[in-house]
């Protein structure tokens, strides 16, 4: 499940190239999560292995259901890609609780 919700997570990345490109911010990942927590109420809840250098995370807010995806380096570096509304939460289905 959770490689499946990576591979959905870098098709969406893959969509949309040419934005990603122009508006990507990247900071120290606590400061990161700790900036998305205060503006949009989101928390981790997917985390995997996109490289050997990079790891893919996303963010989410249950209640207003925005989402923000970030690739954080081994320095501790985190890059925000990309954001959104709307997520549906197929892994409540079968009881993936998001992580505090």
């Amino acid at each position: 499940m959770l490689r499946r919700s990576i591979m959905v997570a870098l098709l969406l990345l893959a969509t949309f190239p040419a934005q990603t490109q122009r508006r990507v911010t990247c900071t120290e990942r606590e400061h990161m999560h700790t900036m998305l927590a205060q503006r949009y109420g989101e928390r981790a809840a997917v985390r995997g292995i996109a490289s050997q250098e990079m790891v893919l995370e996303l963010l989410v807010n249950p209640t207003t259901r925005t989402w923000s995806l970030l690739f954080s380096s081994p320095t501790n570096i985190s890059c925000l890609m990309k954001g959104g509304t709307a997520i549906e939460f197929l892994g409540t289905a079968i009881g993936l609780p998001l992580r505090q």
